[in-house]
Formats: structure tokens, sequence, C-alpha cells
């Protein structure tokens, strides 16, 4: 097997929270652009999953989750409870907060780690197509935090 297993592994624990998240901005956002954020990343993160996990299926591959993954959980889980604990603008900061936390972190693991590492061409092929459409994530995210006011990071 060509791919590497804790490759597939930390992708498919990454897109999950990623999508929670956005489901969240689309139930409880305020702001429009929290809204349109949300319903964003749902529509494109379900492609990228989509074909993730076609290339998963391809090498009959069942992700699970990476053994160190504990600590990447407990702040997954965090962030998840303190965006339903709040509302109003304070949801819509926290979200914007972490939607643009959430994509930088993505797009230096895929520049930075993966696609110098990554073995498997297919997995290498659909992380050169998809990083482009994260920056355009969190170009338009910290515009949305610009335009509400909410600085762009922690």
């Amino acid at each position: 097997m060509l791919l590497n297993l804790q490759t597939v592994k930390l992708l498919t624990f990454i897109f999950r929270p990623i999508m929670e998240e956005a489901e969240l901005g689309i139930a409880r956002g305020t702001a429009p652009e929290v809204k349109q954020h949300g319903e964003m990343v749902a529509n494109d993160h379900s492609g990228v999953i989509t074909a993730f996990e076609g290339i998963l299926m391809e090498h009959g591959i069942k992700p699970t989750a990476p053994t160190d993954n504990a600590a990447t959980e407990q702040r997954h889980r965090a962030v998840i409870d303190s965006l339903k604990a709040r509302s109003g603008i304070d949801f819509d900061r926290e979200y914007i907060t972490e939607a643009i936390i959430d994509h930088r972190a993505f797009i230096a693991l895929v520049s930075e780690t993966l696609l110098p590492t990554v073995k498997e061409p297919a997995l290498a092929a659909h992380l050169k197509e998809v990083l482009p459409a994260f920056k355009k994530h969190l170009a338009m995210t910290v515009e949305a935090s610009r335009k509400l006011n909410i600085p762009d990071a922690k």
C-alpha cells in the first residue's frame, strides 16, 4: 500500500471538526457573513471529503483515529462546547476566529508536512487540488472578520 496510513488518519480527523463547526455556523450564526461562511465550508468540504473517501476506498483503507489524537480531540470538543455556549455576536466572533485558526492550521499542515512527504500520487494530487480552495476560504474568513470588526486571530 502506497498511502501513508498516518496521513489518512490525520486528514480524516481534520475534516470532521471543520464540518461540525460549519454546521454550527449555519445554525447559530447571526451575521450573514457567518451563515454564508458555514454554508460555503459545508458545501466545499463535503466535496473534498467525498473525493478523499474515494481515494480511501480505492486503496481499501478504513480510517481510524490516530493514536496520538487525544489532545486534538479534546481541543475540538472544547471549541464545539464553547461555540454551543455562545449566541449572537459572541458566537459570530468565536466562530470566525476558530475558522481562521482551523484554515491556517490546515494550510500549514498540507503545505509544510503532507505535500513534502506523501507518497501516493492520487492523494498528493488531491491535496494540491484542494489547497487553493482552503486559501480562498481563509481569505474570505479574514475578510468577514474585518467586516464584523473581529480580530483575525486569538
